[in-house]
């Protein structure tokens, strides 16, 4: 207990220290759709292909850049992400990131666990802040649970709630997976409720391929339907969405690694957005 006390401890001290130095140095990002996943690093429970190995620790540096049509400029996205193993299925993490889109800067702050009820069910717990929240929720929180079945199937239940300055948005999600040899095949479908607005849902599909001794992956995803955009300035609409991205993690050592992803995102009638983002991870 007492290990674990003081890695949680120096946990929060990088990540705070990170905090100081984005916002010293002005850097800026963005955070993903309120429909993306929870974070870059969730494990299902039976992904063996996604097991750290003798690495017990990750860190990883990404940078996006998204450009937007009619003329509205330029996101950035600058992201730092932690986690540590205790298990294949027990794993604490934490992402911080700053945000400027459509002119205007935000920082984010989240933390996480994935703790395992026995053999077949593991709970995912997390929340996040904003202490400037001009685009970004206020907070969010999120409750997942998992379940494991025979022949690789997986699938997740969870809810989201996201508090902005000027709106309360509810998040269901329901996903279903399988695994099979060294692939990957998945379906999300997501439910959200923005107040006095009713409900409206969003599919995404994703296929992975893993390869290599250090367990390397690339993958195709494609989403549709209706989610929800904030566009500062106190304005969070449901717009509909159609996405398609290619992305990839390749391990080019035993410590180090580098990922990848290029995404199209037509966003309604407000714009079409494409975007680049180039990473490094480290595990020690």
């Amino acid at each position: 207990m007492k290990s674990l006390n003081d890695l949680i401890a120096i946990s929060f001290a990088i990540l705070l220290f990170q905090i100081f130095v984005v916002a010293q140095s002005g850097a800026a990002a963005t955070v993903s759709s309120p429909n993306a996943s929870p974070t870059p690093f969730a494990l299902p429970s039976n992904d063996k292909n996604a097991s750290p190995g003798e690495k017990k620790t990750e860190i990883q540096f990404n940078y996006t850049y998204e450009s937007l049509t009619r003329n509205l400029g330029e996101w950035h996205t600058a992201s730092i992400d932690f986690i540590h193993y205790f298990s294949k299925r027990q794993v604490v993490y934490g992402t911080l990131l700053a945000t400027k889109r459509f002119g205007q800067r935000d920082r984010q702050f989240t933390v996480g666990i994935y703790q395992p009820l026995n053999r077949k069910w593991t709970v995912q717990l997390e929340g996040g802040v904003s202490p400037t929240h001009r685009v970004l929720p206020k907070w969010s929180a999120l409750g997942q649970i998992e379940r494991s079945f025979k022949k690789g199937w997986n699938t997740q239940v969870g809810y989201r709630r996201m508090h902005f300055t000027s709106a309360r948005v509810n998040l269901g999600i329901v996903g279903v997976e399988k695994y099979w040899g060294n692939y990957r095949a998945a379906y999300t479908l997501y439910v959200s409720q923005l107040a006095n607005t009713g409900a409206s849902a969003s599919n995404r599909f994703q296929f992975n391929r893993y390869y290599g001794e250090n367990v390397s992956s690339v993958g195709l995803s494609a989403g549709f339907g209706r989610e929800i955009e904030s566009l500062g300035n106190r304005r969070v609409l449901q717009t509909d969405v159609q996405s398609v991205a290619l992305s990839g993690r390749h391990w080019v050592s035993r410590h180090w690694g580098i990922n990848y992803d290029a995404s199209l995102v037509r966003q309604g009638n407000l714009y079409t957005r494409r975007g680049l983002t180039f990473g490094v991870r480290y595990k020690f």
